[in-house]
């Protein structure tokens, strides 16, 4: 004990540099005391790091002398503010609970009703506080509340950065404040409150959308009426454009719950404000604005549009009510991808909102659906922006069901396919768009998805079989998925018991013809030819198969193994009995995780 006591006194120093080289023993040491099987042999460690959390307090507290800007903005670079936010903040998360996270809850806030704190010593109590906030239960209601309302009578005058530690011990309370209605009333109001104070805004609109979020079946529309007005107020007040996007996120979560005629009229009044800017943009603006965050660049609004249609999500018993929003938003959609056709930013920022706007509305803007898909189709054949394909999948994903609807997704998909089967013919294509590798399988795996009769009779579908063999070697996290996904995707529709049931005969083509060469990537994959960072979601993709169809796989497995190298991509030989082994071991696997963990040390031998 007596070398932990000194241990403490480094804490003690007042330097976070030697109190920092001192935390990984602490971890390391928590991880020991977390193997001891009888709490009581605890006890003597406790005194220990209660002197640890209360050297943390002293620790955390800000020199009155630094400047208000770096601690306002947190600023990562400046050494203490890493110190708090990074190093303490995940040494209380490992080791508190050896103290308890409830005696230092309730150590902290004797601190901080003290009369005669300073300012850093309160704003340092209430940063302890906010870690350990998540880990309360709701046994200790009466301390939550009692600390809630100390919290909520603090004065406007107190200290800005008191406040701001106060509205995250109150954003982390957010559970308990949804299982006692009474408070979110006070809560919300005062955090629009804390709105109008430039140091604290940012934290207090992150704390509104964690209560709106935490709370949305009991926000009351009033609450709506109170955050309308702070986005209406958004530039007087100096909201960043984070800060706003949070306020939206907050009123789609309010919006989200209301009946449809109420949904309808509230939703319209919060798009105006984005739609208005944008279309003044579009009227006035002759070239793209080179800097980007300025209210003259159209992915401000553009983001702000996706951020209210992305949490607005509800589901309605006939046409959605904000089907004549999207309808009426539809022209200026198209004039922001014409005008700005050649800036892949801002289209790219289109499409995502275009995504969320659709998913929102679901299928009930199908009038929408040929000015689009002509407008896209236009514009990828000429400027390739992957981002189309992206939406052609949430196209079909929405409309795929429907067969009305089938005749022009399948026009749709076809028309993609040549331009970019042009692009990956290019020489090292593959290789220098794997951003469009990823969205075309996706694309692909949701019209197999949702259409798949139609797909498995597509006369190119050879060549995309061929083509996801050679782009699943091109190591991107993101395209790989996207291949082993479509993989997947395929292998359900060929058995029973699947969704896709009615496409089973051309299926099971497919996969006759195609099983081997799909087998070859995975385990080709599991040998060198594909990272093996990967290497957990290859197992997850060949488990599927095995699971599906374990006796054709065995085979396909068992031929690709042998024509798998018996030397790493580095050229070093491994052990003559690596696959053998594998494949003896993967034979007698009875679930995905066993699996798993055979497919990732064979992988390991070929990556050493």
């Amino acid at each position: 004990m007596s070398s932990l006591e000194l241990l403490v006194d480094c804490i003690n120093h007042g330097s976070i540099k030697i109190g920092e080289m001192t935390f990984d023993i602490w971890d390391n040491l928590a991880e020991l005391l977390e193997r001891i099987p009888q709490p009581e042999m605890l006890e003597p460690f406790r005194s220990i790091f209660r002197r640890l959390m209360l050297g943390m307090w002293k620790l955390c507290q800000y020199d009155k002398d630094t400047q208000l800007d770096v601690i306002v903005n947190e600023d990562h670079n400046n050494d203490f503010v890493r110190f708090r936010t990074v190093s303490v903040y995940e040494l209380l998360h490992d080791v508190m609970w050896i103290y308890g996270e409830l005696e230092t809850f309730q150590e902290m806030f004797q601190i901080l009703l003290r009369s005669d704190n300073t300012w850093t010593e309160s704003e340092s109590a209430l940063y302890i506080m906010h870690i350990v906030a998540d880990e309360l239960r709701e046994s200790q209601s009466e301390l939550i509340g009692q600390l809630v309302r100390t919290l909520l009578s603090l004065q406007d005058n107190c200290h800005p950065l008191v406040k701001r530690s106060a509205i995250k011990v109150l954003h982390h309370l957010s559970d308990w404040i949804n299982s006692h209605q009474e408070t979110i009333d006070p809560v919300i109001r005062f955090m629009i409150t804390s709105l109008r104070n430039d140091r604290i805004k940012s934290a207090a609109a992150s704390g509104i959308q964690s209560i709106c979020f935490s709370c949305q079946k009991k926000i009351h529309i009033s609450h709506f009426e109170g955050l309308f007005q702070v986005l209406q107020s958004a530039e007087e007040l100096g909201l960043s454009n984070e800060s706003v996007i949070v306020i939206l996120k907050a009123l789609g979560c309010i919006i989200s719950h209301q009946p449809a005629d109420k949904y309808e009229s509230l939703m319209s009044n919060v798009v105006a404000l984005q739609v208005k800017p944008l279309h003044e943009i579009l009227v006035t603006q002759n070239t793209v604005v080179a800097g980007t965050g300025s209210k003259t660049d159209p992915c401000i609004w553009l983001d702000r549009l996706s951020s209210i249609f992305r949490t607005s999500v509800a589901t309605f018993p006939n046409i959605h009510p904000a089907a004549s929003i999207v309808k009426e938003l539809w022209p200026l959609f198209a004039q922001v991808l014409e005008k700005y056709q050649q800036e892949s930013r801002i289209t790219e920022r289109a499409c995502r909102a275009l995504r969320f706007m659709l998913r929102c509305v679901q299928n009930s803007v199908p009038e929408v659906l040929p000015p689009l898909i002509t407008i896209m189709l236009n514009l990828f054949t000429t400027n390739k922006h992957s981002c189309f394909l992206y939406l052609g999948s949430i196209i079909i994903d929405e409309y795929g069901g429907p067969v009305q609807y089938h005749q022009i997704l399948t026009e749709m998909f076809t028309a993609f396919v040549h331009p970019c089967f042009e692009r990956f013919s290019e020489e090292r294509g593959i290789i220098n768009y794997p951003d469009t590798v990823d969205d075309f399988f996706r694309l692909c795996g949701r019209f197999l998805q949702k259409c798949p009769s139609l797909f498995l009779n597509l006369p190119y579908l050879q060549n995309i079989f061929t083509l996801s063999s050679a782009a699943s070697k091109i190591g991107h996290r993101e395209a790989c998925l996207s291949i082993l996904k479509f993989y997947k995707d395929l292998v359900k529709a060929s058995f029973p018991g699947a969704k896709m049931t009615d496409a089973r005969t051309e299926a099971l083509t497919a996969l006759t013809a195609n099983g081997q060469s799909i087998i070859d990537v995975m385990v080709f994959g599991l040998t060198g030819d594909i990272p093996s960072r990967l290497s957990t979601e290859l197992a997850d993709c060949l488990w599927s198969f095995i699971d599906s169809c374990r006796n054709e796989t065995l085979q396909w497995i068992r031929s690709a193994l042998e024509r798998a190298p018996d030397v790493t991509p580095s050229g070093l030989a491994v052990r003559a009995d690596a696959k053998q082994r594998f494949y003896t071991d993967m034979d007698k696997c009875e679930d995905v995780s066993h699996f798993s963990s055979i497919c990732r040390s064979l992988s390991a031998k070929y990556n050493a």
